[in-house]
């Protein structure tokens, strides 16, 4: 399965028809029906994307996955008179859905690999974690820190997030939780650790992290330096 994640609407007609159909709901018994219909289509089509984004074996991918599909369809309401039909309450429910696949996706990805900058030697899970980094020297940490986040670099490059504003929204938070944690670990261990250890300075990371999200898999060489 192709790690660039998108949506297409599973019933166009409704996009393109909405306008007409809210014209002519001129009663409120019509108004109401008519809500009960949207409603029922969008119940469906958000328990398949539920399901689909179940086929993903990256959990960090299917937040994108439902970050993706879920941002996309409230767009196309509150961009249409569907938001006189489905109303205030929805759209703040939908907006909400997708901040909190949004902060779901900055858990799973960077939660393990900031473990490693932990001096209380917080215990990681997933592919590139920190399980176990307590017994870790501070050489190690970078060491466990750096092959973490170029395997979360070489996956999410290739995948997309299409809109752009919403994309950048998701790089600027992961840039401020990598930089933070990485300037303060390296504030308190710059001395005690040989230059060799360590690959990357705060600017590199805030140039790699603008990589994400663009479709396009890129790699980090093991030649990279400050």
């Amino acid at each position: 399965m192709e790690d660039t994640v998108g949506f297409e609407p599973s019933n166009p007609a409704m996009v393109v028809e909405e306008e007409s159909a809210y014209e002519n709901s001129s009663s409120p018994e019509k108004f109401l029906a008519m809500t009960k219909h949207f409603y029922s289509i969008t119940s469906v089509l958000e328990a398949n994307l539920e399901e689909k984004a179940k086929l993903y074996r990256d959990v960090s991918l299917r937040h994108i996955f439902l970050l993706n599909n879920i941002h996309y369809m409230t767009r196309k309401v509150l961009k249409s008179e569907l938001k006189h039909i489905f109303g205030d309450k929805w759209n703040r429910k939908h907006a909400w859905k997708f901040q909190q696949q949004a902060t779901e996706y900055e858990r799973s990805t960077w939660l393990p690999v900031l473990s490693f900058l932990k001096d209380d030697g917080g215990s990681g899970s997933g592919s590139g974690s920190g399980s176990g980094s307590r017994s870790l020297r501070p050489r190690e940490r970078f060491q466990g820190f750096n092959t973490a986040f170029e395997e979360v670099y070489k996956a999410q490059t290739g995948w997309l997030i299409s809109d752009e504003r919403l994309r950048e929204d998701v790089r600027t938070k992961a840039s401020m939780w990598v930089i933070q944690a990485y300037r303060s670990f390296y504030s308190r261990h710059e001395n005690r650790v040989s230059e060799r250890y360590i690959k990357y300075s705060t600017d590199d990371f805030e140039k790699l992290l603008l990589d994400l999200f663009a479709g396009s898999s890129k790699s980090l060489n093991n030649s990279y330096r400050r």
